[in-house]
């Protein structure tokens, strides 16, 4: 139960070790809903806290839950399945929903070439080449789904060996500009 502090000298059991702080929330409020007293141990600038909220804590270092020795049995059964838990990256909903190069040049769907200063469609290309040109392009990360593109770019790519279809609708999207930023999306 929260808020309780050991006698001087309790024996303490570890019945659950995590750095993840969901799981830690998980198991005290476990051991509230069973009536067993807990205690904590490795959370910041303490040595041992009851009942220490993890609102807005991630731990680094695991912390630890301990019981009293007597209720140690019934707290493992209790969190046996939460020790099992694999720990589970945590990816933005965002990021995870968005496609990459490499994932739509796989499913050879259709490319949607966007022009960000006007929010037009300039035309569309192969997941092929979409492909070839994240090979060839700097991304700002994994998942950038923004090219900048100007002469000497369209250039290179004609040098690297492009696909003519490509070229054209890229130079055709440029025209008379100094240089250009279009965004990808697959399209259904």
């Amino acid at each position: 139960m929260d808020q309780v502090h050991p006698e001087p000298d309790a024996r303490l059991t570890v019945v659950f070790s995590s750095a993840e702080s969901a799981l830690v929330a998980l198991a005290t409020a476990s051991l509230d809903q069973q009536q067993i007293d807990w205690f904590m141990r490795g959370a910041p600038g303490d040595a041992l806290l009851a009942g220490a909220p993890m609102r807005g804590y991630a731990p680094s270092n695991p912390v630890q839950i301990l019981v009293r020795d007597e209720d140690a049995d019934r707290a493992h059964q209790l969190l046996h399945d939460l020790e099992a838990a694999p720990a589970a990256p945590v990816v933005p909903r965002h990021a995870a929903a968005a496609p990459t190069a490499a994932s739509v040049a796989a499913s050879s769907q259709t490319i949607d070439l966007v022009d960000l200063e006007s929010d037009r469609s300039v035309g569309r290309i192969s997941a092929d080449d979409l492909a070839w040109l994240d090979e060839h392009l700097e991304k700002e990360s994994a998942d950038d789904r923004d090219y900048y593109f100007d002469q000497a770019t369209l250039d290179m790519l004609e040098v690297e060996g492009a696909a003519p279809e490509l070229l054209s609708t890229l130079r055709r999207a440029l025209g008379d500009r100094d240089g250009m930023e279009l965004r990808w999306s697959p399209l259904p």
